[in-house]
């Protein structure tokens, strides 16, 4: 998707599952398509093997929460502590 080629509103992959990895958020952010799914469990299994703890920040987002939070952006910097 970008802004010559977008998708309805409500679309939703039909193949949507839940990643089974340390995710930030308990909401549909955790979710991937099947396949991404299977390769980002195989590539944190790998990760953790080598001692790294990654974590799942942001999957799929439907149409309200890119929204809302596209909404919220601000032109001003972040600073983060």
């Amino acid at each position: 998707m970008n802004a010559e080629h977008r998708l309805p509103p409500g679309y939703r992959p039909p193949d949507l599952v839940r990643v089974n990895v340390r995710s930030a958020w308990g909401d549909e952010r955790a979710y991937l398509r099947r396949e991404a799914a299977l390769a980002l469990e195989a590539l944190f299994r790998d990760a953790q093997a080598a001692g790294f703890r990654p974590i799942l920040v942001s999957g799929f987002r439907s149409y309200e929460l890119q929204a809302t939070l596209y909404g919220n952006r601000t032109d001003e910097p972040r600073i983060y502590s």
